[in-house]
């Protein structure tokens, strides 16, 4: 896998990290996901490229129970 920055932070250390803590602290369930998506857009006007755009959006969720 490879490991994205965000603000110095590998997001997938940062999701090892939260699965481990949430382990630590005996949750009964945790589930911890990255994603990463990737999009492009591109406006043609007459066959000729008027503009490009990139987008890039990621993160992790978390989610679990505690009792």
């Amino acid at each position: 896998m490879c490991h994205q920055q965000h603000r110095g932070i590998a997001l997938e250390d940062l999701t090892e990290f939260a699965l481990n803590y949430a382990v630590g602290l005996g949750v009964e369930y945790v589930e911890v996901r990255y994603q990463s998506d990737t999009f492009e857009s591109v406006i043609l006007k007459n066959g000729v490229t008027e503009a490009s755009v990139l987008e890039e959006s990621k993160g992790i969720s978390v989610r679990l129970i505690a009792n």
